[in-house]
């Protein structure tokens, strides 16, 4: 068990590592990019890459994006905005703005017909249901996202989903139930290389 936790305890150093590493690559290219579209993908992924170690840049990033992406009518890049401003104020413990956020980017991708992100957002709102003591709330929302990733074609947010639903809701398995879950997960995760 000790060897186990050591692994783990280094594959999340290593992956932090190679997350700052593209940041800062990111970050120093920013002033380089012309491209509207390509600024606010890249400050997207940027607040994306930021939330666990700088809150306040994720914030900066998303405020940014999302007013570029309002003037430029441009929908992933206010989608994508709102997910890490619903990011932000979950780190920050301000559920409900993060549920605020987390709805508008739900609204935002199901309108762009982008699955994997409809579940990512929609297991992002379970688990602030979660944090709410809101458990009905949170177990329907994980049981939709489940239901709506089984029609993925690229489905390694399943993986996460299912990860999360197990953590947040222990109680609601058998063990078999619970077993066969960990077993798709880790299926998933190895087709996609995902530690």
């Amino acid at each position: 068990e000790l060897n186990m936790t050591i692994l783990l305890l280094a594959v999340s150093i290593g992956l932090s590592y190679a997350q700052i590493g593209e940041g800062e690559r990111i970050k120093s290219n920013i002033p380089e990019i012309k491209d509207s579209i390509q600024l606010v993908d890249a400050m997207n992924r940027l607040s994306m890459l930021m939330y666990e170690r700088d809150a306040d840049s994720t914030f900066y990033y998303a405020r940014t994006a999302l007013e570029i992406s309002d003037r430029l009518d441009y929908q992933k890049g206010k989608a994508d905005a709102n997910n890490n401003l619903g990011v932000f104020f979950d780190i920050q413990g301000n559920f409900h703005l993060a549920l605020k956020y987390y709805n508008k980017a739900l609204v935002d991708y199901q309108k762009l017909k982008d699955s994997s992100n409809v579940v990512q957002a929609t297991m992002n709102i379970a688990m602030v249901y979660g944090e709410l003591d809101k458990d009905r709330e949170s177990i329907e929302r994980f049981e939709h996202a489940l239901k709506s990733a089984e029609m993925l074609k690229n489905d390694s947010i399943k993986s996460l989903l299912i990860y999360n639903y197990l953590l947040s809701h222990p109680g609601e398995f058998t063990d078999s139930e619970y077993e066969g879950y960990i077993d798709q997960a880790q299926a998933i995760a190895q087709r996609y290389g995902d530690q």
